[in-house]
């Protein structure tokens, strides 16, 4: 809950804030009181590509073609909206078990964010070679611009084309934001893995928001103070599992050796869900 002095913020709803919104969406279609006649059903059908009739007509019954047409008019629909790409360009692909996907390019994917970086920036991202290496410098200065506005409090609110960021091969980062550079902010960026990407912010303490500003016990440091501060040693990530966790809640001593952790998916009502199911001894 952000500070009652915070009204500006609670005011404030960035253009990405409500495009994140606004590509959350749930629909829900009745086609119980439904009942197309064939000119109907086909005209409603012709909308899609001709790849998805036979996964319609392949169903006996009406009532299952009915749901099955639905079904991709939904995806298609949803697409179109949230995404703007023109209906007849829209390309979902369905994995081995079924479950559909944007076939969607790197290029396409990352030109959804282009006004969120600056020139420099972007031109990095488009010149970056193969589509792996596109999207892997597009989320590492995503990572950092991240990183920076959470820091300081303001999440995705924060003007992002303003913040620029600089580096040497990704060494000696720093951030430049309305074209003056920040001195007192360091940034780290490493890989954990090959498609994860994490950048830890460090900087003043009085850059946060009032409301973050609120909840720290020292917001005021002496130069050689901050320095210290700031300069403290870069520590490395520790790799924990389910079971450590576990161990530091409940305590080493008093849970079993044989604990054993695992994920139960079922189905109910039609819709799967994941449930965390944790056995003790």
């Amino acid at each position: 809950m952000r500070h009652p002095k915070d009204k500006g913020l609670l005011k404030t709803n960035s253009r990405l804030e409500m495009e994140l919104e606004n590509g959350v969406q749930r629909w829900i279609v009745d086609i119980s009181n439904w009942n197309p006649s064939p000119h109907c059903f086909s005209f409603a059908m012709s909308f899609l590509p001709n790849h998805e009739y036979s996964s319609i007509t392949r169903f006996v019954e009406l009532e299952d073609q009915k749901r099955a047409l639905v079904s991709r008019l939904l995806q298609y629909a949803l697409v179109h909206q949230v995404l703007g790409i023109p209906f007849d360009e829209i390309i979902i692909r369905r994995t081995p078990e079924g479950k559909p996907y944007l076939n969607e390019t790197a290029y396409e994917f990352v030109q959804n964010f282009s006004s969120y970086f600056s020139s420099s920036e972007w031109n990095h991202i488009m010149h970056a070679g193969s589509s792996d290496e596109m999207l892997h410098i597009f989320y590492r200065y995503w990572c950092l611009k991240e990183a920076f506005v959470k820091a300081m409090g303001t999440g995705v609110g924060y003007k992002l084309d303003d913040v620029e960021f600089h580096h040497m091969n990704w060494n000696n980062i720093f951030v430049e934001v309305a074209g003056k550079e920040l001195k007192d902010w360091k940034f780290w960026l490493l890989d954990l893995g090959r498609n994860h990407s994490v950048c830890i912010a460090r900087g003043q303490p009085r850059a946060a928001t009032t409301s973050y500003r609120t909840t720290l016990k020292q917001i005021k440091f002496d130069d050689e103070e901050y320095y210290h501060g700031l300069h403290l040693p870069n520590a490395s990530f520790t790799f924990r599992t389910v079971e450590d966790l576990i161990q530091v809640i409940y305590g080493a001593d008093q849970v079993p050796s044989d604990i054993s952790t695992k994920f139960d998916v079922s189905e109910d009502e039609g819709c799967e869900r994941a449930r965390f199911v944790q056995q003790l001894g």
